[in-house]
């Protein structure tokens, strides 16, 4: 692909960048800048957030404001809150205001077989407010609840000659072309409220939330769409995940296990629910369903039931036989003999500058493996997707992830997203 190329040398240039920078034990997360980078079938962009960690001097109070654009008129503004230990102590409180202007959302067909000359794809505007509590109750162990507000508003495909991908003209048709019947659906039109509730069990016992290198987390989640709080839709869904990480053979080299399982159980369903194979391209956080197998069309194979594994293999690049008095790293400024005149500011090492920006790095090698399948479907379509990868950490505690993922549908499938996989 003519990117691969490119992205390929900003990756090279990125990890020499954070290998040199490294600092010797894991930096304690800090307020800070972050200018997310975004391109793909949405546009290209960019945009700016600022992390207030420990808010008025409170540890783990941290308050997050994020803007991001591109060309296509893609738009995400989001604002995220936590308040630990109000009210119980060991308890958080989440709050968070999501709005998301999608360009290029695309769709298949709802089933396990779809063909990928029934794409298409529409935009969507997303709102969403999320309020959250949670307990823990001993080591690791905690329950937790919550409520959102969700609107998702459906309409057509108007990106101007969007291609999506070089060689796969169907993608680039509008869903009122291949879905005539959907788009002037009500469902497509008027039902747009998936309001709930939900209720989660957790474990976690992580030695760190950002390059885990040993430990797990399980999660059970039980949530709920119901009309009786606004919604236009009546349905269950239950999700499970599970993740465990192991030192291989060192804290630099850590293997990842992960496995989900998620079912949508009504008798009507909002067809963009629908748990998919795909991996999302646009991913922040947890606020949408960003898992997925890494080598497929985001929501590629959409169905009631779905499964999925990954195995991820993790190296945190570092040149610790990288003598530091190279680039004075580390080292404390010595000032010149000669007076310095008060309107100069004060120099400091290249180094430093690059350790401000870039603490560390990691590189990956993964395979996932998984499956939809509907009500009686046999369990007989699974599908495995191997790809490698990169992460960038910064100080603020954001991890930004690159992976070119292959399957037999797709060649250097580009994902440019955030946060870990798992």
């Amino acid at each position: 692909m003519p990117n691969l190329g490119r992205i390929c040398l900003i990756v090279g240039v990125l990890l020499l960048a954070g290998s040199a920078a490294a600092e010797e034990e894991w930096p304690p997360r800090k307020s800070d800048f972050s200018i997310p980078i975004v391109f793909g079938p949405e546009g290209s962009g960019g945009g700016v957030g600022y992390y207030f960690h420990d808010l008025f001097g409170k540890k783990s109070r941290d308050l997050y404001l994020h803007d991001t654009f591109t060309n296509t008129a893609y738009k995400q503004l989001m604002a995220d809150f936590q308040e630990p230990d109000l009210l119980l102590p060991r308890s958080l409180l989440k709050v968070r205001f999501l709005y998301l202007n999608r360009t290029g959302i695309h769709f298949f067909g709802i089933g396990n077989n779809t063909d990928m000359d029934d794409a298409a794809y529409y935009g969507a505007e997303i709102y969403s407010g999320l309020i959250s509590y949670q307990v823990s109750l001993g080591p690791g162990l905690g329950i937790g609840g919550g409520a959102e507000y969700h609107r998702t508003s459906h309409r057509d495909g108007l990106l101007k000659n969007p291609n999506f991908q070089s060689g796969i003209d169907e993608l680039d048709r509008p869903i009122s072309e291949v879905y005539p019947a959907l788009y002037h659906s009500a469902d497509f039109r008027f039902r747009e409220f998936t309001h709930n509730w939900f209720v989660t069990v957790f474990h976690n016992n992580l030695d760190q939330p950002i390059f885990p290198t040993r430990g797990g987390y399980e999660q059970f989640r039980l949530t709920r769409v119901d009309e009786s709080m606004g919604a236009d839709w009546n349905y269950w869904r239950y999700s499970a995940e599970a993740a465990h990480f192991f030192q291989a053979p060192n804290n630099y080299n850590v293997l990842g296990l992960y496995a989900r399982w998620d079912r949508l159980d009504g008798r009507y369903l909002p067809f963009w629910e629908y748990p998919a194979l795909g991996h999302a391209r646009i991913s922040l956080a947890d606020y949408l369903d960003g898992n997925g197998l890494r080598g497929y069309w985001e929501n590629r194979f959409q169905e009631k039931n779905r499964v999925l594994g990954s195995i991820e293999f993790r190296h945190r690049t570092r040149a610790k036989w990288f003598p530091k008095d190279k680039f004075n790293l580390g080292k404390e400024h010595q000032p010149s003999q000669k007076p310095r005149p008060k309107w100069l500011p004060e120099r400091k090492p290249l180094g430093l500058t690059l350790q401000e920006f870039l603490l560390n790095s990691s590189t990956l090698v993964f395979v996932d493996a998984g499956q939809t399948w509907g009500d009686h479907d046999p369990l007989n379509q699974i599908r495995v997707t191997p790809g490698v990868g990169a992460v960038f950490y910064f100080k603020s505690g954001i991890a930004m992830r690159m992976t070119v993922g292959f399957s037999d549908e797709l060649t250097a499938y580009q994902l440019f997203t955030y946060w870990q996989a798992f």
